[in-house]
Parts: structure tokens; sequence; C-alpha cells
């Protein structure tokens, strides 16, 4: 097991940062779902996270390591942590701002293009260390699906409500 590194230093403080950013709005900005969509929306943001981050970071694949170690730590759980909060902020600026269909591809390319400079910003602080062949490039596809797949839930949960509503 490779150690990248053994102080507590600009990883972990990246990490916490987000953390606390992505709860913070979270938690302070109006509602605008309901609570069991919210709760939803940000479990399969940190779910899909730790999905991707757990098939790929491991055998047989074992393409980068998260912070400091090869080994599970309490910073890759709060690394977790903070893919839900940004799962549902990039469903909740979505509806808030009312994304016409033309326009969804263009607000994925954006959202997909902020997670890969976080990201960026992450490796450089040593929050992923890429090895056995994977290139920063790669995540791009991985941020694209996840994308995708919300907007998928999304349009399908809003879908499942105007139907109740309207008693279809």
């Amino acid at each position: 097991m490779k150690v990248w590194d053994t102080a507590w230093n600009a990883n972990e403080w990246f990490v916490v940062g987000l953390t606390v950013v992505g709860v913070a709005l979270t938690w302070l900005l109006p509602r605008r779902f309901t609570r069991s969509a919210t709760v939803l929306f940000i479990v399969f943001g940190a779910y899909f996270g730790v999905l991707f981050d757990h098939a790929f970071a491991v055998e047989p694949f074992d393409f980068y390591d998260v912070n400091d170690t090869g080994a599970f730590e309490f910073i890759d759980f709060l690394t977790y942590i903070m893919y839900g909060p940004f799962g549902y902020l990039f469903l909740y600026l979505y509806d808030w701002l009312r994304i016409p269909g033309r326009l969804a591809p263009l607000y994925v390319l954006v959202w997909s293009a902020f997670g890969m400079v976080l990201e960026g910003v992450g490796a450089h602080l040593g929050v992923f260390h890429y090895k056995n062949g994977y290139e920063f490039d790669y995540s791009s596809i991985v941020y694209l699906a996840l994308q995708l797949c919300s907007l998928a839930l999304y349009h399908y949960l809003m879908s499942q409500n105007q139907r109740r509503e309207t008693g279809a």
C-alpha cells in the first residue's frame, strides 16, 4: 500500500472546506423539493460518488488512491459525503433556473467542467492520486454519465409528482 502523505494538510482542508460549503448551501437555500426528494437527491449524489470511486479505485482496476493512502480513512468518508450536496445543488439550480430541454446538454457540460475543475484542484492538492494508466480526462465521462442519470431521476420524480397532483 502506497502512502502519499502522513500529515493533515491541503488535501484534508480542501475536502473539509468543500463539504462545509456544500452542506451549508444545501441547508441554507430555500426548499425547492419535498423532503423525501431532497434526501434522495443528496443520497443519490453521495452513493454514486462512492460507487464510482470504489469501482475504479480498487482491484482489479486500482486507477487511483483517494487522499493520503490506498487504505480507507475518515477523511475518505468525508470525501464521499462531499459528493451529496453538490449532486443536490446541480438539480436545485437546474430546477430554479428552469433550464429548457434544449439547454440541458449545455447545463450538463458546464457542471461537468465545474466538476473537472474541482477534481483538478483536488488532485493538485493530493485528494486524488492517479495510477495504472488512469488520466484526469477520463473523469469527464463519469461526470457526464452521473449528471445525465441525475437529470433522469429528477425528471422521473417530477413527472410522478405531477401525475400525483393531477390524479392521472
